[in-house]
């Protein structure tokens, strides 16, 4: 079968569904329609005719100036272009990433005229930060000076939260520093706050910051999210880029734009860890969000974000990127094929036999099943970016347009996916 493409799509129920899932369009080969002046008309078109193309942004997207009720007064109509999602209405979304997940929540709150919100140090769900209890002298000296970081740093690397409160839906963004955190290198940033691990933010960060989320906002189901995305890529990428030009003899930042350091090859030893510390995070996310009855399996979809390829950059070098991202697409099949699929799953999403680690790390057994085969899935708005450098806000982070707008065309379809019971 072609990639995207299944003989039938089914529910948990085991029950055929809607043509709309026979293929998956963000998988299929196609073209990216872009029009900068109408965010409606972006849309990611497959190839091939008989895969439907998925723009569910245009039932949310309220222009400048629109005051309209973002649903309408009848849920059947339509209003400037807008349709009533039900599947929408109190659901949750996490994001445990990086700036490029900041800047998709941002543009999609703006997109559809939510309430967009910066968890400072004073909000009420806002976790303490986190001190090292076996901090020495000089550590906790760093703490203070991270606990009283400026305002600016906040908003570079506090979570952020959209509150679509007609919905009463909620996305909540958190901030990582790559799997194993650099620390070392950015201590003295006025951005930087503790925990450095991903894993560790997760723990600190994350779930105690949705259990504050779900009093504060009287939603006690945001301690049960719908869909969690994750990634990590650039800030691990430039830790390399760091620890490369200091190798190097360069003491200090700016690095020259023009070196050919960051733009040699990953070291195995650099794969090998890499993959091992994505899948501990992996695991360690479907092991933190479980379903209503405290399964594991039966816990959210979990999304990986692929990377796009920035400008050239030397923080996210384009040799670099690719392999990154390749090793993240083995991570993903590896997990997938550790677990048989569920009994209705669709054809399409059967997995190959997991292929050997890169390390001869043993990773201690699942004491369960975590379900990866069916909840662990792709974002690939990475990939589908492919060719759009030029429409860039800096050097890193693409546009709203198409880059956010294409981003929450993906988050959507696989939010309807997971609620409609596809492939489970």
């Amino acid at each position: 079968l072609a990639a995207g493409w299944s003989k039938g799509s089914f529910g948990s129920s085991g029950k055929q569904l809607d043509p709309e899932w026979a293929c998956n369009p963000f998988e299929a080969n196609g073209r990216l329609v872009v029009d900068e002046a109408d965010p409606t008309k972006n849309v990611w078109v497959p190839f091939d005719s008989r895969c439907r193309p998925s723009n569910l942004m245009t039932a949310l997207y309220r222009p400048p100036g629109d005051t309209a009720p973002l649903i309408p007064p009848r849920p059947t109509s339509r209003q400037a272009g807008r349709t009533f999602l039900p599947w929408l209405m109190n659901r949750t979304v996490v994001l445990h990433g990086d700036s490029i997940d900041r800047y998709h929540l941002k543009d999609f709150c703006e997109f559809v005229g939510g309430r967009l919100e910066l968890i400072t140090p004073d909000h009420p769900a806002c976790p303490p930060m986190w001190r090292d209890p076996r901090g020495d002298a000089e550590r906790k000296r760093l703490e203070e000076q991270w606990a009283g970081r400026p305002r600016e740093g906040w908003e570079l690397t506090n979570p952020w939260v959209c509150d679509i409160e007609v919905y009463g839906a909620t996305l909540v963004n958190v901030f990582t520093w790559g799997l194993e955190g650099a620390e070392e290198f950015f201590q003295t940033e006025r951005w930087y706050h503790p925990p450095a691990r991903w894993t560790d933010r997760m723990d600190h960060i994350t779930l105690p910051l949705l259990s504050g989320l779900a009093k504060s906002l009287d939603r006690p189901q945001i301690e049960h999210p719908d869909l969690v995305i994750l990634n990590s890529g650039y800030w691990d990428l430039r830790k390399y880029t760091e620890e490369d030009f200091v190798a190097a003899g360069f003491l200090s930042r700016p690095y020259p734009e023009d070196s050919p350091i960051p733009y040699t090859n990953l070291s195995p030893a650099r794969e090998k860890t890499w993959e091992r510390e994505a899948r501990l995070a992996i695991k360690h996310t479907a092991e933190m969000f479980r379903g209503k009855e405290g399964k594991a399996r039966n816990g959210p979809p979990i999304l990986w974000r692929t990377l796009h390829h920035p400008p050239r950059h030397n923080y996210a070098p384009f040799p670099r990127v690719f392999a990154l991202d390749s090793l993240a697409r083995k991570v993903i099949s590896d997990l997938r094929a550790s677990q048989d699929l569920p009994p209705f799953s669709s054809p399409s999403y059967r997995p190959s036999i997991a292929s050997p680690p890169l390390s001869s790390f043993s990773e201690p057994p699942n004491s369960e099943d975590l379900g990866l085969s069916h909840r662990l899935r792709i974002d690939d708005s990475g990939r589908i970016m492919l060719g759009q450098e030029h429409r860039f806000r800096d050097l890193l982070h693409p546009l709203p347009v198409p880059g956010s707008w294409v981003w929450a065309d993906v988050m959507l379809y696989e939010m309807k996916r997971a609620v409609e019971g596809v492939d489970r």
